[in-house]
């Protein structure tokens, strides 16, 4: 009989001692919790910005190309807009040249000249017959204007993307694509770890659990035999 009752007052103590193990573990379990859900929050969150952000780097490439053609394309039309605007220049010279002949053919000398009022013209204009008429003056003319119009669009074309690069730019800051997916991998890992090391506590305190309560279980069965 004293013997059975040494081993249910041992029994009991060690009952006893695991209840108190479990209740000081369970506390610190939850002050854990309570650290690790704030921290895995803010990984989750830094993980969704990241991962969010990887997209733009592709729109930038893509607008960069973009903006390139754009350039491209205006470098183009201000060279052609300036061959325009050369050739009409050189045909209204021509023309306003040949209109100086078409007024010396008429000249006499002693009458004034309708256009100085010189009695004299020693070196009159002569007519060449291979000047530009109205009509190409005019083409030539519309022909600049057309080219000037173009230039225009596609200066304001690319100042439209390059202004939408350079916003796109700006939102992601200064970090290159590589530094982002670096620091990415980090938190993923840094939170997977933590979650591991969760999920092995979790396991812990399932294991004391049990052993807690093989304990209480011997305690009353040696308590019924007695």
């Amino acid at each position: 009989e004293l013997f059975l009752d040494k081993h249910i007052m041992e029994n009991t103590v060690l009952l006893q001692n695991c209840e108190a193990e479990e209740t000081a573990l369970r506390k610190k379990a939850e002050e854990l919790c309570s650290q690790c859900v704030p921290v895995e929050k803010q990984l989750t969150e830094q993980i969704a910005s990241l991962t969010a952000l990887l997209p733009r780097y592709e729109r930038i490439r893509e607008m960069k190309t973009a903006c390139q053609k754009e350039r491209e394309k205006m470098e183009q039309c201000l060279v052609w807009c300036r061959e325009k605007a050369e050739a009409y220049e050189e045909v209204y010279r021509q023309f306003f040249k040949e209109q100086a002949g078409i007024l010396a053919a008429d000249l006499e000398e002693g009458a004034p000249c309708p256009v100085c009022g010189s009695l004299s013209h020693p070196k009159k204009a002569v007519l060449s017959g291979k000047a530009p008429d109205q009509k190409k003056v005019e083409q030539a003319k519309k022909a600049r204007d057309k080219a000037e119009k173009e230039r225009l669009e596609a200066y304001e074309a690319f100042q439209k993307i390059k202004g939408q690069l350079d916003a796109e730019k700006a939102q992601i800051g200064e970090e290159k694509e590589e530094e982002v997916r670096q620091r990415l991998e980090a938190l993923e890992q840094e939170l997977e770890q933590r979650r591991g090391q969760a999920e092995a506590k979790g396991t812990r305190k399932a294991e004391r659990r049990r052993v807690t309560r093989t304990a209480k279980a011997k305690g009353t069965a040696r308590g019924a035999y007695s």
